[in-house]
This record gives C-alpha cells, structure tokens and sequence, in this order.
C-alpha cells in the first residue's frame, strides 16, 4: 500500500489492496519535508526522524474509497502486524510509514 504525495500535492492511495508494504511515496523531486507535511496534513504527521505517522481513522476512510472487498478485514490485519512489530504509537494509534523520497529530492 502506498500513500502517493504527487507533484500536485495531492495525496492519493495506491495499491491499495497491498497489504504487505506500508509507505509513502513523494513523487516531486522539488518536494521538501515541510510541503509533504502540508499536503499529508489530517491524514499523517511526519517526525523529525523522516517518518510519516498515519492516522488509522483516515487511512480506513481513504481506503474505504479505493480498496476492493474485505479491506477493512486486511487493514486491521495489517495494523495488528504494525503493533506486534512496533510500528503503531500506542497514544495515538498512528500507524508509521516510511517515506520515500525521489534521488533528488531536497528533504530539507
């Protein structure tokens, strides 16, 4: 499953239906930590460490739009697997994903 920041700024859900790859992906070389935090906002946090922290409720709401049948089932299969493993804030239950930046992207 990939969180896509597009060029545009846009957030968009792909392959949704991927239950074993959890991440975003940043499309705009030119993007910086601060615009994908912009444009992640209400749906993730980025940290200091470059991670994103998304927020279950909104992941389910923006999968319920694009995901086929039983996805709710395997998103909650997938979470359970992100808490054995560490990757859920327990506070907030954030479920945490890698950023992927472009080669040449500024991060900064």
């Amino acid at each position: 499953m990939i969180i896509s920041v597009t060029a545009a700024g846009r957030v968009k859900l792909l392959d949704a239906d991927d239950f074993k790859g959890f991440k975003v992906r940043v499309d705009d070389p030119g993007a910086s930590t601060g615009s994908v935090a912009k444009a992640l906002n209400g749906l993730a946090r980025v940290d200091e460490s470059g991670h994103a922290w998304v927020d279950e409720a909104a992941l389910r709401k923006l999968g319920a739009q694009v995901g086929g049948p039983g996805w709710q089932d395997s998103a909650t299969g997938m979470i359970a697997y992100a808490k054995r493993a560490g990757w859920v804030d327990e506070a907030t239950g954030a479920i945490r994903a890698h950023i992927e930046w472009p080669e040449t992207a500024r991060k900064d």
